[in-house]
């Protein structure tokens, strides 16, 4: 470091040289003085005022079954999300188990502007909530934790609430700076279900345009918007009682066809933004409705076919998904993202089972000697971040080996063998 005392003694100079000070050493002393803190001044007269990056609060909803799933889709919004935005992902859960938890954490290691946050919503969904909360096509109870989002995010003007089973293909920051203006939320209108209101299908024993018009009374069948990709107006949200509103359709709708997506129809009706229909991109329909140019209005078709040449967002919203049947048009797409995320082995598994037995243990095992030698490597605030990795990824080893054990000690003994 710099010394404490210095002494000085300029006689031999004025001697050998002939040298005389112009300044006395106090002298001096200012004018060194006044040149730091002139240099200094310059310095912080040239910083930039520190400009904060955008916030885009993203809400997700998963159980235990579709954790992996989201997994993939957290990938893909990596790939296409800018080091210039910060993205705070909430997933709302019940009972997710530690080691999904640490599952999902992982794939957003390395990426200091996004950050996982788990709400567990369990406190809300009392026994007469969850009595209401009707369920018929391929959905868990998960789906309705969406009409909580105002309550939850009180915090934000804005969330975007996005489906697990999606492939995101553009930065979500522009999904979420679209100007919704005093809506309650921005959505764009669900292809099939125009389709099924233009054919007069019957959907669950029930003529689906007979039932948009007149039990969940929209003026317009064709106005019906899919709820996979929501940007929702908090503000409006809470202003309007909208949760309430929604609880009380469920009163009145005691069986809605398309649960909680039925019920955000009949509320939200005229409070509507349509987004254009590349943010939620339904893949299912060139596969499971070969006409289906016949049956679409000009405008829609056409913004739907060039939605489907390059979806913003892909989602698979159909009972036929890509994990489960691999040759569909477009599941390579997502088939790609599953093995950047490392979860091909996971996804590919016919039986979760077999696969905590087999793939999980190794993969853990990788991420822990990974997460110790960044720790070992690195300093600060990223030694900390590898510090908190490597912690959750033992507590998940730690969970995933007492659950082996669990079930070993459960097992009967066959006396024969």
């Amino acid at each position: 470091g710099d010394p404490a005392v210095l002494i000085a003694d300029n006689t031999k100079a004025k001697t050998a040289l002939s040298w005389t000070p112009e300044k006395t050493l106090a002298e001096a002393v200012a004018s060194a003085w006044g040149w730091e803190q002139a240099k200094s001044d310059s310095k912080q007269s040239a910083k930039k005022e520190p400009v904060e990056s955008p916030i885009i609060p993203v809400v997700f909803a998963v159980d235990d079954s579709y954790a992996p799933i989201l997994a993939v889709t957290l990938q893909s919004l990596v790939e296409h999300s800018s080091p210039g935005n910060t993205y705070r992902i909430h997933i709302l859960i019940e009972k997710l188990s530690r080691l999904n938890r640490w599952l999902l954490r992982d794939t957003v290691d390395g990426c200091p502007n996004i950050s996982i946050t788990f709400l567990d919503v369990s406190a809300l969904l009392d026994e007469e909530t969850k009595a209401k909360c009707y369920i018929e096509i391929h959905a868990s109870l998960a789906t309705y934790y969406r009409f909580f989002t105002a309550r939850l995010f009180s915090q934000y003007d804005r969330v975007l609430y996005l489906d697990a089973d999606i492939l995101i293909n553009r930065d979500i920051a522009e999904l979420y700076s679209v100007d919704i203006g005093d809506s309650w939320i921005g959505a764009a209108k669900d292809v099939r279900e125009s389709i099924a209101a233009s054919r007069g299908l019957t959907v669950s024993g029930r003529n689906w345009k007979t039932y948009v018009t007149q039990e969940l009374g929209l003026t317009d069948p064709y106005a019906y918007f899919q709820a996979g990709v929501l940007l929702i107006n908090v503000r409006a949200f809470i202003e309007n009682s909208v949760e309430e509103k929604l609880f009380d359709a469920l009163q009145r709708i005691k069986q809605p066809i398309l649960s909680d997506q039925d019920i955000l129809n009949t509320v939200c009706q005229g409070h509507v933004q349509n987004l254009p229909v590349a943010w939620n991109v339904q893949w299912q329909i060139p596969f499971e409705f070969g006409t289906y140019d016949e049956d679409l209005p000009p405008s829609l078709l056409g913004e739907y076919g060039q939605a489907l040449a390059e979806p913003a967002i892909l989602h698979y919203a159909s009972s036929r998904k890509p994990w489960t049947d691999s040759q569909l048009p477009k599941a390579g797409d997502w088939w790609r993202y599953a093995g950047k995320a490392g979860l091909t082995g996971l996804l590919k598994a016919r039986e979760m089972q077999a696969l905590a037995e087999k793939y999980l243990p190794r993969h853990l095992e990788e991420r822990i000697a990974h997460y110790r030698r960044m720790a070992n490597m690195t300093f600060g605030e990223t030694r900390r971040r590898y510090q908190d990795r490597y912690r959750d990824a033992c507590n998940a080893q730690t969970a995933l080996q007492q659950e082996s054990q669990s079930r070993a000690e459960e097992e009967p003994t066959n006396p024969s063998r």
